[in-house]
């Protein structure tokens, strides 16, 4: 089965989702490196509401024209990422965003929810001020932002933690850049 869809495939395939009665869910991130954390986030967002059957998992995935997470980011490309997504089983769906924020794809899915890590919790904290901007969306068209209580874990801190290709010094520059 093909997961990896454009928005106005996903679009049409939700019309049928929704005449089944399953619950749309949205996540969205980068992805650039999937981990632990990652997993747990997706599997609570799978079991909202206690019946993963009833929920139709979306991952929505930044496109990489908008990833500004450093020197070298992302990782791994937007094709990359979709297609490691793609094979998650509990994952349903998944689609690019090719903009700055998951905004125009929430105006476009109309997700009953929207999923994201307790680091978003506290909006105040969201770097971007994105977060205001999708909470503000989702419950525009009747959905419900949701934090799960997962574990927080970072991409970007495993792959700046886990190369020795730079001196302590180049990665404090790095860093600081």
């Amino acid at each position: 089965m093909k997961k990896i869809f454009d928005i106005e495939k996903l679009k049409i395939k939700l019309k049928d989702q929704k005449i089944n009665k399953k619950n749309v869910i949205l996540c969205h991130g980068v992805f650039d490196l999937i981990h632990y954390g990652h997993l747990k986030y997706l599997e609570f967002a799978k079991k909202l509401n206690g019946c993963s059957e009833k929920n139709f998992l979306i991952v929505s995935t930044t496109a990489d024209l908008y990833v500004k997470k450093g020197f070298g980011r992302p990782y791994f490309d937007q094709n990359q990422r979709l297609e490691m997504l793609s094979n998650i089983a509990m994952i349903d769906a998944v689609v690019l965003s090719s903009d700055a924020s998951s905004e125009n794809i929430i105006k476009n899915l109309k997700p009953g929810y929207y999923v994201k890590g307790p680091d978003y919790k506290d909006n105040t904290k969201d770097k971007t001020g994105k977060i205001y901007l999708e909470k503000k969306t989702v419950e525009k068209y009747g959905g419900k932002i949701i934090y799960s209580n997962t574990q927080i874990n970072s991409s970007s801190k495993i792959l700046n933690n886990s190369t020795n290709l730079f001196s302590n010094n180049q990665k404090k520059i790095l860093n600081y850049l």
